[in-house]
């Protein structure tokens, strides 16, 4: 994803919080935190995913321009940095967690239904990805990719708008779907669409707004205001879900998803253009989200048999050690499978 001439540097930054948001947003669920309505840590976790995957599909459409001389030279670019780190990734983390649960009951049908699932997108009825099952925002995003960069070259625009036009309606509906009745990823493609031709088309209405620090401290605080509104009158903290691309879950207003999921993606731009301080690292871990994304899970399940959190300061703090050790973790890869990032160096 670094299609925008000149990206603003702040954006890593941006990304990098993001990231944050999401190893947070999933404490409760992956630290296996016993649910209590309405507390704290449910406030937290719930708050974030009115945003933090929303904004990866913008930033996405955001930085990308969709330039395409070559439509085979795009597609293998997409296969190389999404596609491919996936089946990897999934391959890895998946397989491990299906021979574990094949030690536990003996049933060789659960290989059959992670294959199933690896090529689904951890999207198909009785099968799922295990370890691996946060992935399927990098299944999703390559097909968007796909779609858009391709749908961007057909020179007919009624073709164009007529295929652009599915894809928003589709999305609408997935939006007020409660389960995706396909065996394929294809409610959270059509749901991220939206976001990241939301993020490519008004690319510069978003930078714009994140221009200068009076124009980000303006955005930020309305961005804010926006989302504790959602927060008071949106999100209910009385259930164990909270919002979510993959679990087709957009709360009691389903259409204001995407409002919140545009505010939040603002707030985080914003923040980070008024914060912001040019680091080396930043790069190399905004770089890194698909490694992010792929082993945060494995380790709160890890520190999860060490230790129990009972308090919100037990939650922030788990968070932040699962995202500083991710980092070391990622400079390996990095250096020595890159392939496993899509070779962003």
């Amino acid at each position: 994803m670094s299609d925008l001439k000149e990206r603003p540097n702040y954006i890593d930054l941006a990304k990098v919080i993001g990231m944050f948001c999401v190893v947070l947003g999933h404490f409760i669920y992956y630290f296996h935190i016993d649910f209590v309505p309405n507390s704290d840590m449910t406030k937290v976790s719930h708050f974030v995913t009115l945003f933090h995957m929303p904004f990866f599909f913008v930033v996405s459409g955001l930085v990308s321009s969709f330039r395409i001389e070559n439509r085979k030279s795009f597609i293998y670019k997409q296969f190389k940095v999404l596609l491919l780190p996936y089946f990897l990734w999934g391959g890895i983390l998946g397989l491990s967690y299906a021979m574990l649960e094949f030690v536990k009951i003996q049933n060789p049908m659960i290989f059959i239904r992670f294959f199933i699932a690896l090529f689904s997108g951890s999207d198909f009825p009785g099968c799922a990805l295990g370890w691996a099952g946060q992935l399927w925002f990098v299944y999703a995003l390559f097909f968007i990719k796909l779609v858009v960069g391709i749908g961007l070259t057909i020179k007919k625009r009624f073709l164009r708008f007529a295929l652009f036009g599915a894809f928003f309606a589709g999305g609408g509906l997935m939006l007020y779907c409660q389960t995706n009745p396909l065996p394929f990823r294809i409610d959270c493609i059509f749901v991220g669409f939206i976001f990241v031709m939301i993020g490519l088309r008004l690319k510069k209405i978003f930078l714009l707004l994140c221009e200068s620090k009076r124009n980000s401290l303006i955005t930020f605080v309305i961005s804010v205001f926006l989302l504790l509104l959602f927060e008071v009158f949106y999100i209910d903290n009385s259930i164990r879900q909270g919002l979510s691309i993959n679990a087709n879950y957009f709360g009691i207003y389903p259409v204001l998803f995407v409002v919140s999921g545009v505010a939040g993606s603002l707030m985080l731009l914003s923040i980070s253009r008024i914060t912001f301080v040019k680091k080396d690292w930043l790069g190399t871990m905004s770089n890194g989200l698909i490694c992010y994304l792929a082993l945060h899970r494995v380790l709160f399940e890890a520190l999860h048999g060490l230790y129990s959190v009972e308090s919100i300061y037990g939650m922030f703090a788990t968070s932040i050690l699962v995202f500083a050790l991710l980092y070391p973790i990622t400079l390996l890869i990095n250096k020595f499978f890159p392939i496993l990032l899509g070779f962003r160096k």
